[in-house]
């Protein structure tokens, strides 16, 4: 009796794409319309099965850590600081390159009542700028010295693989402890997403797409590691472009779902996913998932913790 030999479960993109070809009769050359049209269904394939009847499937919960980091703007004049009715100037030595709405932190100055993180008001000058500081009045040559600087970079600079596939958050750490929601109040930050290249704004959706950062705002006044808790997007599936942790359906059911669901679209030339919920391949793939969770995981569509009122807002200076 002849053998067979066992490989490891799950298919390869061009293993994925030679199984479709195969059986549709659509040629697999590098760079052809009908491989591009072959990636284009099994893309939607997989993206059909992780949003299947709104499941939060196991398999989509991730990890990413993010460390803040601190780059120095300018040194204070050495009579640079000064305050009056409760708003502090201050005068660098060099041009700072800050606008009104970013959050800088201050060290070192003689006086310390002018030390720690703000909101700029206003950048009067490339050399000054103002914030809210409660005390006394203090006149000009009295306090000066010390360092200003930006205490943080947009979290897809710092981990931009994770940002590529980050779709929803869930919750958010520091270190060992889970950060609660954000109540407001001085000193606590919230997570924030904006348009790229903007600094200030407000939350929102889940959603993160191109040209989308994540931004900690105010930003951390010293270097933490922020791990994040995401749910994951399938993304689109190229034979060029993408690479085999694309194919993010857990390897047992490629065949079920990269395979037989794009076979299926294809040979009933659709592009509705929802007629999936006909092909037998697919739905048995989705049936054999969903028996497979973890017994401690609910993947029901209202189940997983969910951060309260959909917001992304979290504590981060929890002292």
């Amino acid at each position: 009796m002849a053998t067979a030999a066992y490989t490891a479960p799950g298919l390869t993109i061009a293993e994925c794409e030679t199984l479709v070809g195969d059986a549709t009769g659509l040629a697999t050359t590098a760079a052809s319309a009908t491989l591009t049209k072959i990636d284009q269904a099994i893309t939607l394939a997989g993206q059909a099965a992780c949003t299947w009847d709104g499941r939060d499937w196991w398999f989509l919960n991730a990890w990413a850590s993010f460390k803040t980091t601190s780059a120095t703007v300018a040194a204070l004049a050495d009579s640079g600081a000064q305050r009056a009715t409760n708003v502090a100037t201050i005068t660098t030595t060099a041009v700072h390159g800050l606008a009104a709405g970013q959050a800088v932190a201050i060290s070192g100055v003689s006086d310390s009542t002018f030390d720690g993180t703000h909101l700029i008001i206003t950048a009067p000058s490339t050399t000054t700028l103002t914030y809210a500081n409660e005390g006394d009045d203090v006149g000009a040559a009295t306090a000066g010295g010390g360092t200003v600087y930006v205490p943080g970079y947009p979290l897809r600079t710092v981990n931009s693989a994770a940002m590529t596939d980050l779709f929803a958050i869930r919750q958010v750490w520091r270190s060992t402890s889970q950060l609660a929601p954000y109540p407001g109040g001085y000193n606590q930050y919230r997570l924030d997403i904006h348009q790229e290249g903007l600094r200030e704004g407000t939350p929102v959706e889940y959603a993160v797409g191109a040209g989308m950062n994540l931004w900690l705002h105010p930003t951390p006044d010293t270097a933490y590691v922020i791990t994040v808790d995401y749910l994951r997007r399938h993304s689109e599936i190229t034979s060029a472009g993408s690479s085999e942790a694309a194919l993010i359906i857990p390897a047992e059911y490629h065949m079920d779902i990269y395979v037989e669901g794009a076979i299926w679209l294809l040979r009933h030339e659709k592009v509705d996913t929802a007629s999936l919920a006909q092909c037998p391949g697919f739905v048995s793939g989705i049936q054999r998932m969903a028996a497979a969770a973890p017994s401690e995981y609910d993947d029901s569509a209202s189940g997983g913790p969910v951060i309260p009122d959909g917001q992304h807002v979290i504590v981060i200076d929890d002292s």
